[in-house]
């Protein structure tokens, strides 16, 4: 169900009931073209192609080597630009597959960002590098970032928590307002052994005595 949202919110999948709406328009009114140049998708499992690192990132020759470069730098690639990748960069660890998905985000700077458990299957540094750039880069800050994420620490400071079951919306709200409900995200919370969801119930808890 949460990976179908993002699929409908690019027109990839049909929706049988309702409407996706962004900023009060239904994106089944838009221009599929100008719809998906508004959208941008760094996926759980990155999709790289045979040539170079700079076509990999910029394949329409729409930027600077400089540009790529220090976007590279933000991520802590010290790479070459001329750098081969293999099919799929089967030649590149996973984790850095995925920051090079990250870094394809940054440079397009779309005006919504769709984070698909893009730290599902990558090492702990390599986490904390991409959990750090989606809080602080500009391009990030300036945009709309949906995150699908199972990682209680990925999404808890988020302005808007949805929780689904099977396909269902459970219950939405800031992330302080769900952990007062005490509902299933409150409990989510409870299981979690994330330093950031505990100090997120100590606030709350604060809040509401």
């Amino acid at each position: 169900g949460k990976s179908s949202l993002v699929l409908a919110l690019a027109r990839l999948n049909c929706v049988d009931e309702g409407r996706v709406l962004i900023d009060g328009i239904d994106v089944a009114s838009l221009p599929l073209a100008a719809l998906r140049r508004a959208l941008v998708l760094v996926p759980q499992e990155p999709h790289l192609f045979r040539g170079t690192l700079r076509f990999n990132l910029d394949p329409w020759q729409e930027h600077s080597d400089e540009a790529l470069q220090t976007t590279l730098n933000m991520l802590g690639l010290d790479t070459n630009l001329d750098t081969s990748i293999s099919e799929n960069g089967d030649n590149l660890s996973a984790g850095q597959r995925q920051l090079l998905c990250v870094c394809r985000a940054l440079l397009v700077s779309r005006r919504i960002i769709c984070v698909d458990e893009a730290t599902a299957s990558v090492d702990q540094e390599t986490d904390a590098v991409i959990q750090n750039v989606l809080r602080t880069a500009p391009q990030f800050k300036r945009a709309t970032l949906v995150v699908i994420a199972h990682r209680l620490k990925t999404i808890i400071d988020s302005d808007q928590i949805l929780v689904l079951d099977r396909g269902r919306l459970v219950e939405s709200g800031e992330p302080s307002e769900l952990i007062a409900r005490n509902g299933a995200f409150a409990e989510m919370v409870r299981a979690s052994r994330s330093r950031s969801a505990t100090n997120l119930v100590a606030a709350a808890a604060a809040g509401n005595s």
